[in-house]
């Protein structure tokens, strides 16, 4: 019943949510003149001879979220449902005293000797009216459909001439030529039942969103959190939870304990018995020691029966402390967290699970902001390296004077004000580990050598050492440069660019991905809004348009970057993304462009014409489509007009 408001964009209607559980067609017909079919989306079927329980099964399995019917079938819609976490809402249509009075009129046509026959829901308002007006009228109360006839019976049986009552009651009369008056819904009562299952929606919503803010809060700490229903099955468990367990992000929900591995290999199958309780084991292959806290909640809360904590601490390998400390070289993404269903991030993707189980050094590809580092980190914790560090360096950054200590390390005395006792290098420090060299089309000539020999030996010599250490990392390398041309320059080695490109992965740039811009600018809105105790709202279609015509020359890291300053000057504690503010953000960074010397070339007069066809001639959507701003579009079309 929703008709698509961004018809350029392409994007599919989206499902339903609300079930109109009708019992015929004139009710829907109705229904549809009282609800305009472009207001909501709610999918309307006539149900009379399907059983409550089929009707229920349906609306599930069409993820619907609160159904709307009336009368009896409401009573056996809600008497079919088990209380519980999946029972869907029915909001029913209320009789009102104008429609048993239009009945009544209707009915008085064929004879004043009537009986009104409905279910009890329905009779109470019909009895008010009757003590009010102070008529007499019968009536037959049913409890099932299989009372229908019955009921029928018993009113001709006390000479009833007419009867008035449900759709299901008017089939049954007419089938045995019975007159009967169908009791109708006025359309107020109609557009008081949609209210209420939007009402409904939109309480759901608002939860939900409260959940999300809560879940991204509880993500970002460094305690793995996991929920428990009485059946020690996970409602619930965070991101470092998920990292700790080796699977992605809520693959451990509805799992039982001991169908997980990690809890297989350090619990037993009674730890839960007890109330509380702690335990301290090796994970990472003995490397780090782990702290597990259980609490059993009596009386349950929301379905919660337990709380399991799992706090990871130092290593405790036989390396020194001094040299193996925790610095925090882990990974904190998989690739349940790169957001988005187009084919070419797919395709990425899946090319990257197939690498992630190679030992082979991996060149990532892509303009600057794809996410390269993301990539880095979801294919190291999908190898079999996942329990060891994940050391990342961005060579741009490091001066070329430290690059070689920072990489390789350096013995004592091995240059004046060197560490007393020397100091590991990325290399050595990563152990079984992945390195992840970030920029690499920055080394310098000469330091590319000797990383050739540590790709090619497996082995290096700290600075000021004579002796060589093993190198048992994994090299994962990115650059947003064509290695290959700067091959041909002479600025970077053949066999080294051949040693990193053994597996190269491209990473689509978010003008090949429009279609994810939608999901990316939701999770951000999230992320954001959480981070700054706000909650998020919508995304309007407006804003949309602007985000979708935009060229994010900087890709998912400017697009980040404009959904976090927008979160932060939205005055409202509820933040919605919309296309006023954010068209000022977006013009902002326009200006600053133009100050720095980057000024796009002026759209030409054809240019102006194609972007206001393409818009249907919305000044906003056609300037941010040409990036100006909408006064300069303005100017031009006024001067254009004067010429």
């Amino acid at each position: 019943m929703q008709r698509c408001n961004t018809e350029e964009i392409a994007m599919p209607d989206p499902a339903p949510r609300i079930f109109f559980a009708a019992p015929d067609e004139s009710l829907i017909q109705a229904f549809y003149q009282a609800i305009p079919k472009d207001e909501h989306n709610i999918l309307a079927m006539s149900v009379l001879d399907q059983s409550a329980a089929s009707v229920v099964e349906y609306a599930r399995t069409c993820s619907i979220e609160v159904i709307i019917s009336r009368g009896g079938i409401a009573e056996l819609l809600r008497k079919t449902q088990k209380r519980g976490p999946s029972t869907i809402p029915i909001v029913q249509i209320q009789v009102t005293p104008f429609d048993i009075i239009d009945a009544m009129r209707e009915a008085q046509k064929i004879s004043r000797n009537m009986t009104f026959i409905a279910y009890a829901n329905m009779l109470e308002g019909a009895k008010k009216i009757m003590d009010l007006l102070d008529l007499e009228l019968r009536f037959v109360a049913l409890s099932s459909p299989r009372d229908c006839l019955e009921a029928i019976f018993t009113a001709l049986e006390h000479k009833a001439e007419v009867i008035v009552g449900g759709a299901q009651v008017v089939k049954v009369c007419r089938e045995n030529s019975i007159p009967a008056v169908l009791l109708n819904a006025s359309q107020e009562s109609l557009r008081q039942a949609c209210d209420g299952a939007l009402r409904i929606i939109e309480a759901r919503d608002d939860s939900r969103r409260e959940i999300r803010r809560m879940a991204a809060i509880l993500d970002q700490l460094d305690e793995g959190l996991i929920a428990l229903d009485g059946d020690g099955h996970v409602l619930y468990s965070n991101a470092p939870a998920d990292r700790l367990a080796g699977v992605g992000k809520k693959q451990l929900l509805g799992l039982g304990m001991q169908q997980i591995p990690f809890f297989q290999r350090h619990f037993t199958s009674s730890f839960f018995l007890n109330g509380t309780g702690k335990t301290v084991f090796a994970c990472g292959d003995n490397k780090r020691e782990c702290v597990a806290r259980w609490q059993r909640i009596e009386p349950e809360t929301f379905g919660i029966n337990g709380l399991i904590s799992l706090d990871v601490g130092r290593e405790v390998s036989a390396r020194p402390q001094t040299e193996r400390g925790d610095r925090g070289h882990s990974t904190r993404f998989c690739f349940e967290d790169i957001v988005g269903t187009g084919i070419a991030l797919q395709k990425a993707k899946t090319k990257a699970r197939q690498y992630a189980q190679a030992d082979a050094a991996i060149l990532l590809h892509g303009e600057t902001g794809v996410g390269k580092e993301l990539f880095a980190h979801a294919i190291h914790n999908a190898s079999p390296r996942r329990d060891e560090p994940f050391v990342a360096v961005n060579l741009a950054a490091l001066p070329v004077t430290l690059m070689e200590s920072e990489l390789f390390g350096y013995v004592r005395g091995a240059f004046t004000d060197a560490r007393r006792g020397g100091k590991q290098g990325v290399f050595e420090y990563a152990g079984k580990g992945t390195v992840f060299l970030d920029e690499i089309g920055e080394i310098p000539l000469e330091m590319q050598s000797r990383l050739l020999r540590v790709l090619q030996d497996g082995d290096f010599m700290r600075l000021g050492d004579d002796r060589l250490v093993k190198a048992r990392c994994r090299v994962i390398s990115a650059t947003n440069k064509e290695l290959e041309e700067a091959v041909r320059q002479g600025a970077f080695r053949q066999d080294l660019y051949y040693r990193l490109n053994i597996l190269r992965l491209n990473i689509p740039s978010l003008r090949e991905r429009r279609g994810d811009i939608r999901a990316l600018a939701r999770t951000f809105l999230e992320k954001f809004c959480a981070k700054y105790g706000k909650i998020s709202g919508k995304i309007t279609p407006e804003a949309l348009k602007i985000l979708m015509a935009r060229k994010w020359d900087g890709n998912i890291r400017e697009l980040q970057t404009v959904i976090e300053r927008y979160v932060v000057l939205c005055a409202a504690d509820h933040v919605h993304l919309e296309a006023s503010g954010l068209y000022d953000i977006l013009e902002e960074d326009q200006q600053a462009g133009q100050a720095a010397g980057q000024a796009r070339r002026a759209p030409s007069d054809e240019e102006i014409r194609r972007a206001l066809e393409e818009h249907r001639h919305n000044i906003i959507e056609a300037a941010a489509t040409l990036g100006v701003h909408r006064t300069t579009l303005w100017r031009r079309l006024k001067r254009a007009r004067r010429t």
